[in-house]
C-alpha cells in the first residue's frame, strides 16, 4: 500500500512493514522502475529516504518465481527485515495506488516549485507513462507464463 503523498511525505506498506517515505526519492517513479527492472531483468531495486534511516526494496527471484524479498537497511549495512510477497500482485497494488491519487503525486511531490495546489502535467504524465509501461510488462509476463 502506498498512501496519498502529504507535504513530501507518504506511508508505504508491504506486508507487516510500514514507513513513512520522504520526497528525497521519487517515489512513484522509482517503484515503477524497480517492477519493470524485475520483469525486464529479472531484478528490481527502489531505494526510500525515510529519514533517519533509508531502506531498499530488492525484487528478485532469490525466494522463488514470483515472490518479492524486502531488505530494509540500516548504515547501508544491515538487512533486518525480510518479507516473501508475490511481486506482480504487489506491483498491482502499487499502481492502483499511485493512480489513485496522481493528482497529489503530481503536485506535492519531488521538486515542483510552483507549491503543493499546482500540478506539475509533465511529472503527472510521466508517472502515467511509466505505469502504462508497467502494465504492459505485467499484461506480457501474464500471458506468456
Amino acid at each position: 500500500m502506498l498512501g496519498k503523498p502529504n507535504a513530501g511525505w507518504a506511508d508505504l506498506k508491504i506486508g507487516n512493514f510500514t514507513a513513512t517515505v520522504g520526497s528525497m526519492t521519487n517515489v512513484p517513479y522509482d517503484l515503477i522502475k524497480a517492477f519493470s527492472d524485475f520483469i525486464e531483468k529479472g531484478m528490481g531495486v527502489a531505494s526510500f529516504d525515510c529519514e533517519p534511516y533509508q531502506f531498499d526494496l530488492i525484487l528478485s527471484y532469490t525466494m522463488g518465481a514470483g515472490v518479492a524479498e524486502l531488505a530494509y537497511i540500516v548504515d547501508c549495512e544491515k538487512k533486518i527485515f525480510c518479507e516473501n510477497i508475490k511481486i506482480l500482485d504487489l506491483a498491482k497494488e502499487f499502481i492502483v495506488d499511485i493512480k489513485e491519487n496522481i493528482d497529489d503525486w503530481a503536485s506535492a511531490w519531488h521538486g515542483n516549485e510552483d507549491g503543493f495546489e499546482k500540478i506539475d502535467k509533465r511529472y503527472r504524465k510521466g508517472i502515467l507513462t511509466g505505469i502504462k509501461k508497467l502494465e504492459r510488462l505485467i499484461e506480457n509476463y501474464e500471458n506468456h507464463c
